[in-house]
């Protein structure tokens, strides 16, 4: 049986780390109670964008918070959520625009202030969750539109534009051995960067 023992040295390192990530947590969460009240500050005057002269960024207005939640509505992966976004938050938007800037703004003092910041943390993920489940593009929101992209197969040419799937003969299958393409480069680059 292998016994350990700790040194002096090897607590106090502890303590440091543990110090240190606590330090770091509270930057984080500090931070996020700024975004938080910042959006609900935003809300509250109309202002959407912010210029600090080395540093300008935009913010979420209430009629920002709408179109979000209208485009929640109908990209939403879970069906109650939509429509409970459809029946009750969008007919009654002006209680629910007043309601979520007050939540954010106790979620932002909360987290700022280091006050029931479990209580603040839980109710700024649920106020940010349901947009986590709008189907769409990663990267893409849910009052946006997703870019339009076609997806094509490396290996097959491209279809002419106005030719139907019915009235275009099959075409022979790829050839695996290397060699020249009949694809011109420019085609052959747009055909492999084209993901789905």
């Amino acid at each position: 049986m292998v016994q350990t023992t700790r040194t002096a040295d090897d607590t106090a390192v502890g303590a440091d780390t543990f110090r240190l990530m606590g330090r770091a947590f509270a930057v984080l969460r500090i931070f996020t109670g700024l975004v938080f009240l910042s959006n609900a500050i935003a809300k509250a005057t109309g202002a959407g964008t912010a210029d600090w002269g080395f540093f300008s960024f935009t913010l979420i207005t209430r009629d920002g918070a709408k179109s979000i939640a209208s485009g929640a509505a109908d990209k939403t992966q879970i069906a109650p959520l939509g429509a409970f976004y459809r029946d009750v938050v969008l007919p009654n938007w002006g209680f629910f625009g007043v309601f979520l800037t007050i939540a954010e703004l106790a979620v932002g003092l909360g987290l700022i202030a280091g006050v029931a910041t479990r209580l603040a943390a839980v109710g700024g993920l649920l106020l940010i969750a349901p947009s986590g489940s709008c189907s769409g593009t990663p990267g893409s929101t849910c009052g946006s539109t997703p870019p339009k992209t076609s997806c094509r197969s490396p290996c097959s040419p491209p279809s002419p534009p106005d030719a139907s799937p019915a009235s275009t003969p099959a075409s022979p299958p790829a050839s695996t051995t290397a060699g020249p393409s009949n694809t011109p480069p420019d085609e052959r680059a747009d055909l492999v960067a084209t993901a789905c």
